[in-house]
């Protein structure tokens, strides 16, 4: 009898061993692309979902979600070239990341100037409504990340600090200069110390970087405001070769008030 129950105790973890629940949680995420119509632009705004292995609807909080804006003259396969999968799946492998979800949206006028655009619009009323509807996701502003190179990074820090109620983290990689005047960031700051908001700042920039002395700018407007971030400077220029080096750091510094569901 002790036999018989100790062969099919090691029969029952011999199997679960290759459940898919199990086996599967350090794979690479489930990139799926998706086609939405956005009012503000009036046209289809395309995106990519990356979901991190064992998606569970079951979780308590919902899963983080971190979202990802390029540069001009690209779209957002630009993520895939800088490894993003594969920086993900590391980070799950070695429980160096929790697991979340990231959103990368292409900008099909990214030459144009971002005041006359309503590209921040579409994410606002468009993507983000419609990722929350479809996908297990926590909505807390603390629980949202966006995040961008170049000209994506301009867009991140104009969305985030107009809506640091929506996003809790933002994160700038080769920041080509401030989006804002020293007046609309004073007012932006001030509106959010009154509404006892807070949000976390990343500028990261290349040591080679052409447009490194702009990012300075909006450094030296939230230091004059009193307002706390963190500011990176590493080798490196205004390219994917940079980018690449340092989407593995943006990625665990999003993450890092996010607990592993």
């Amino acid at each position: 009898m002790k036999n018989k129950l100790f062969i099919l105790s090691f029969l029952f973890l011999f199997l679960r061993s290759f459940h898919p629940a199990v086996a599967n949680c350090t794979n690479p995420p489930d990139k799926q692309h998706f086609q939405i119509f956005s009012e503000s632009l009036n046209k289809n705004i395309d995106f990519s979902v990356y979901v991190p292995p064992c998606y569970d609807k079951r979780l308590v909080k919902g899963y983080p979600v971190l979202y990802l804006l390029h540069g001009q003259n690209m779209d957002e396969s630009v993520w895939d070239n800088l490894h993003l999968s594969e920086d993900l799946q590391a980070g799950w492998k070695d429980l160096t990341l929790p697991y979340f979800l990231v959103i990368t949206i292409r900008e099909e006028e990214n030459l144009q100037d971002l005041f006359y655009s309503d590209f921040d619009r579409a994410i606002l009323e468009s993507v983000i409504p419609w990722v929350d509807q479809t996908y297990h996701t926590c909505t807390d502003p603390s629980c949202r990340a966006i995040a961008g190179m170049s000209r994506g990074a301009l867009w991140a820090a104009d969305i985030a600090f107009n809506h640091p109620d929506i996003f809790g983290s933002v994160g700038l990689l080769s920041l080509p200069g401030s989006p804002f005047d020293d007046q609309t960031v004073h007012v932006l700051i001030t509106q959010m110390k009154q509404k006892n908001g807070s949000l976390r700042v990343l500028i990261d920039s290349g040591s080679e970087d052409a447009y490194r002395m702009k990012s300075e700018t909006f450094c030296n407007q939230l230091t004059f405001e009193g307002f706390p971030y963190s500011a990176e400077i590493h080798f490196g220029g205004h390219d994917n070769g940079f980018w690449q080096s340092r989407l593995p750091y943006l990625l665990s510094w999003v993450s890092l008030i996010w607990t592993r569901n």
